[in-house]
């Protein structure tokens, strides 16, 4: 089975995060290269702010760098996998076009690195 990398030019590999440098994912290791990836606001059913979702895109590099993981399982703490967007973020955001555009590459981006990883 032949693997496809699929391109976005417009999303540069960034300074890579350090696994312990993220505050709304925790990550454990498992064995046979399994990490797991628990979203980690619980409080307010794992909805994404700016920085979960900025995380969310970032973490497919920092995971496709680390040659010992070879499966990222993504699941949510407490009784939710992700309500989704935080409304306040999006309520927030709509206030400046910018930032709501900044939004969207970030969102192109996270779905291009997912694939890429």
């Amino acid at each position: 089975m032949e693997i496809q990398t699929i391109s976005n030019p417009q999303s540069p590999i960034p300074n890579l995060m350090e696994l312990t440098d993220y505050q709304h994912i925790h990550f454990e290791r498992r064995d046979h290269g399994i990490l797991w990836m628990t979203l980690n606001r619980p409080d307010v059913l794992n909805a994404t702010n700016i920085r979960l979702h900025t995380e969310l895109t970032e973490v497919w590099h920092t995971i496709n760098s680390d040659p010992t993981i070879s499966v990222a399982v993504v699941t949510g703490a407490g009784r939710a996998f992700s309500a989704g967007g935080d409304l306040q973020m999006v309520e927030d955001a709509y206030r400046d076009y910018d930032e709501v555009l900044r939004i969207y590459e970030e969102a192109r981006a996270l779905v291009y690195n997912i694939l890429n990883c």
